[in-house]
């Protein structure tokens, strides 16, 4: 424990709010009033940011948004790509209706770890009723039926699939 001698020690961690923008207009949630002023950071800003974090050492990234970090597919993606290819520990945290059946491919194959995905209750009437939008509870049960899939497809036990219900 080099931080015990007073030895600096580099950051281990990075949580990355992708964007303050959100597809659903969920009851309880303020996102509104905090996604004016703060742009996203386009494609080459995200992707150097992952060189920078990888040459201070960051080994594990916590991919979340004041909003829904599934928004811009594209951008996701390919950030979460590129964090597997430097080898770190990647989660994220998303409400699970945004994902496409190449995105979810994409995803598999890259080795990313985890995603977890909330949920405002197991009844569908409910859930939906609180996302502001029907069919938000049976477009992820599709997707994560793609996601069994793919991984059954490529062998591969990741990403891990866990539920926030609130």
């Amino acid at each position: 424990l080099s931080w015990a001698k007073g030895i600096p020690a580099p950051p281990y961690f990075i949580e990355y709010r992708v964007t303050c923008k959100c597809n659903l207009r969920c009851r309880y949630c303020d996102r509104k009033t905090h996604d004016k002023g703060h742009p996203d950071l386009n494609k080459k800003e995200t992707l150097s940011l992952v060189d920078q974090a990888h040459r201070l050492g960051i080994k594990q990234w916590d991919v979340v948004a004041f909003g829904e970090p599934m928004y811009n597919k594209e951008l996701t993606t390919t950030l979460l790509e590129k964090i597997k290819q430097k080898d770190a520990f990647g989660t994220m945290t998303t409400n699970g209706t945004m994902f496409d059946e190449d995105t979810i491919k994409r995803i598999v194959r890259s080795g990313w770890n985890g995603i977890t995905i909330s949920l405002d209750s197991a009844d569908a009437k409910i859930h939906d009723l609180m996302r502001g939008e029907k069919g938000t509870f049976e477009r992820i049960a599709k997707n994560l039926k793609l996601f069994k899939f793919y991984k059954q497809r490529f062998e591969k036990n990741s990403p891990a699939l866990n539920f926030q219900v609130i």
